[in-house]
């Protein structure tokens, strides 16, 4: 490689030169590169697009200067470490602020603070090289996996990303649901009874023999609204409210691996799109502590639970 190549490939994570390595030197496919990076297929595609966005970027920037910043640019020196540490040595923000040599960066508005000015005095120089490098920073922030400027200097995200942490957390947390609980609300929402006048909803407990049980409910407005406040997706046919509990119940084993994992989000995306309270459940945020309130979930003394007291809050 040319000298200005070099200093391009040393600015990649050794995450994204594996990438290139093994998609440009060994002509993997990105389902394989994947694989062998143990990483998602469409985080790979990220990864894969972020690298030979970098390589190129910085190349044809090397090439036309021989440093990351004009020794004469207005830039303060704490800002001149800040993006040392994050772009050449690709430290995490936090270490990059610690790199700058000040412990006030680590106060985040005294950090932003400084960013923006520094970033202004880029913009309004007449030099080709603050300017170059003013771009290079804001197209860095934005192809990178975490940003390094204030929400205000942002440019949008090149990345189409399809979050799934929003649907771990829900999943993982009807895993860890007491099984009293579980059995409370099926004692309380079992009704049987015509299929045109019910609705299914499924329920996760190794407590059940199939890992999940699958409740018939009355179709009125107050049991779907009490259901719904408890973040239970309810449906309209049995064999969905079944095929969910199927897919939550194998939820760990279906997601080991990448190609497993993108079919599992895809069906299971599917599915929850048909249940009837899609909307007022998938706009809201799921967290532990959300959640506990929606279950009614509690941290109890020990006596209490040993007396049974826990059994008020069924």
């Amino acid at each position: 490689m040319e000298d200005y190549q070099e200093k391009a490939w040393e600015c990649l994570t050794k995450e994204e030169q594996n990438s290139l390595f093994l998609t440009l030197s060994q002509g993997l496919s990105t389902w394989k590169t994947g694989e062998i990076l143990k990483i998602t297929h469409y985080k790979y595609l990220e990864l894969k697009a972020r690298s030979e966005k970098f390589f190129k970027m910085f190349s044809d920037y090397f090439y036309l200067y021989p440093s990351l910043i004009n020794p004469k640019a207005p830039l303060s020196e704490r800002f001149r470490d800040y993006l040392y540490g994050c772009i050449l040595k690709r430290l995490p923000k936090d270490e990059a602020s610690e790199y700058a040599g000040d412990s006030s960066w680590l106060l985040k508005p005294v950090r932003n603070n400084h960013i923006i000015n520094n970033m202004s005095n880029l913009k309004k120089s007449k030099d080709k090289w603050d300017k170059d490098l003013y771009a290079l920073i804001m197209e860095f922030d934005r192809w990178n996996n975490f940003r390094i400027l204030p929400r205000i200097l942002q440019a949008p995200s090149p990345y189409k990303r399809r979050n799934t942490k929003k649907d771990k957390i829900y999943i993982k947390y009807l895993h860890g649901i007491p099984d009293f609980k579980i059995r409370a609300m099926v004692d309380m929402y079992w009704k049987a009874g015509r299929p045109d006048k019910r609705y299914y909803v499924a329920f996760i407990s190794d407590f059940f023999k199939e890992g999940y049980v699958v409740v018939p409910i009355k179709r009125e407005d107050n049991i779907v609204n009490q259901i719904t406040d408890m973040k239970i997706y309810i449906f309209e046919e049995q064999e969905d409210a079944e095929l969910f509990g199927i897919m939550v119940k194998n939820f760990f084993e279906k997601t080991r691996d990448c190609k497993s994992g993108l079919n599992f989000w895809k069906e299971y995306r599917s599915l929850i799109n048909r249940a009837i309270n899609y909307n007022s459940i998938n706009n809201m945020d799921f967290t532990c502590e959300t959640l506990d309130s929606a279950y009614n979930l509690k941290r109890m003394p020990l006596p209490d639970i040993m007396r049974g007291k826990h059994l008020k809050n069924l």
